[in-house]
């Protein structure tokens, strides 16, 4: 979808209007209201990319935030934000995209407005708590703390006479391990910075190494990004370039032509991902702006989301277990929506999969009046139904 406001301004308009019916016509009574809210839940979710369209939908709020005639009219898209998000099922899919859209813009420097990115924040840490945006607002401590760094860094270089050693200007930015969504390289490919940016980089690591002892920089080039100023002979420009489009650009410094293979030998990178980045360099980008994740990136968010909910399912049922020692498939499925409801909405199915994989670790254990239907008369796995009843193991 090219344009998620659209949609999710829609859903909220719909939702508006018969909220105002209800209040009309039945004072919000309290029974209507329940009725009311299960119904906008259940019309809400039933799109099924509805967490990836909110997320993007906030992107477009905050990278485009100046179109909008005035504060009001963006604080009220905030609310917008709150009202669809309250009624949606799958919040940890959201926090997944939107941690990522996030991550993004404060890298890229793409946010129109840190006040409504903090005001978001907020928004989200009333309706789900602290804890569901530790890890966001961790982010935006980290950006202050590379602001600070960066003034400390500019006049420790004054000081030694190394604010003119180089042209090209650069800024670090000093993330949190484990907070930032950024994916890692694989450990069998070295990625290089240019050699004009080398010098930069080690002094910036000299810098660090006297301002945090028994700290230790990890780099992730990858996500590097710069502007390149091309000098033609009809005119100039400045191109925005991710750090493979800036390596590979630099090579024509010292050649007119390159081809895959010979840009393959001198950068490292494979074929595809030369391909990839290539490509907006020699066609004409569409006029809007494409948010969808590649199919290779997407297939990696969701395997790490579903990874990520089999972990809290399973933290979940030991702490309920934990506390009741002893409790049946319809308690823990009650208890665990209940504890979960602000991240996602667990299934029979699913949980039912995870009481299996604690069982196997020997975490749980049917009661011995399962154990003995089991062997009596069903195969053990169909005696883990829903009417089973588990045991904590201590």
């Amino acid at each position: 979808m090219r344009h998620p406001e659209e949609y999710i301004e829609a859903l909220v308009a719909v939702r508006d209007q018969f909220y105002d019916v209800a209040k009309r016509a039945f004072g919000l009574d309290p029974l209507m209201r329940t009725a009311l809210d299960q119904a906008c839940r259940s019309f809400t979710n039933s799109h099924p990319s509805l967490p990836e369209l909110l997320a993007k939908y906030t992107h477009v709020l905050m990278t485009q935030s100046a179109k909008y005639a005035s504060d009001e009219c963006i604080e009220k898209r905030v609310e917008y934000v709150g009202v669809v998000f309250c009624l949606l099922d799958d919040k940890d899919v959201f926090k997944a995209m939107y941690s990522k859209l996030l991550s993004k813009r404060l890298i890229q420097g793409g946010a129109m407005s840190m006040d409504v990115e903090l005001s978001l924040i907020q928004k989200l840490r009333d309706i789900c708590g602290c804890e569901f945006v530790s890890k966001l607002q961790k982010m935006f401590s980290d950006k202050i703390i590379s602001t600070n760094a960066h003034l400390a860094y500019t006049t420790w270089k004054e000081e030694r006479d190394q604010l003119g050693s180089s042209t090209v200007e650069c800024w670090f930015d000093v993330l949190t391990a484990g907070v930032w969504p950024i994916p890692t390289p694989t450990q069998d490919v070295e990625l290089k910075l240019p050699a004009v940016c080398q010098q930069q980089v080690h002094l910036y690591a000299t810098f660090y190494g006297t301002q945090s002892t028994g700290r230790r920089l990890h780099w992730v080039h990858h996500m590097s990004h710069g502007v390149l100023r091309m000098v033609l002979p009809s005119r100039s420009f400045e191109v925005h370039a991710n750090y493979h489009q800036l390596v590979m650009l630099l090579l024509y410094n010292t050649r007119d032509s390159c081809s895959v293979h010979e840009l393959e030998t001198l950068t490292g990178f494979s074929k595809t991902d030369i391909q990839y980045h290539m490509q907006p360099l020699v066609k004409v980008l569409p006029k809007y702006t494409q948010l969808s994740a590649p199919k290779a990136k997407a297939a990696a968010t969701s395997h790490e989301l579903s990874d990520d909910r089999k972990m809290t399912m399973q933290a979940a049922i030991v702490r309920i277990m934990k506390a009741r020692r002893e409790s049946s498939f319809a308690n823990l499925l009650s208890e665990s929506a209940q504890m979960l409801a602000m991240q996602f909405v667990p299934t029979p199915a699913f949980l039912q999969q995870n009481l299996d994989i604690l069982v196997d670790k020997e975490y749980i254990r049917l009661a011995p009046q399962q154990l003995e239907h089991a062997d009596s008369a069903t195969p053990p796995a169909a005696s883990r139904s829903h009417a089973a009843v588990y045991i904590y193991v201590a």
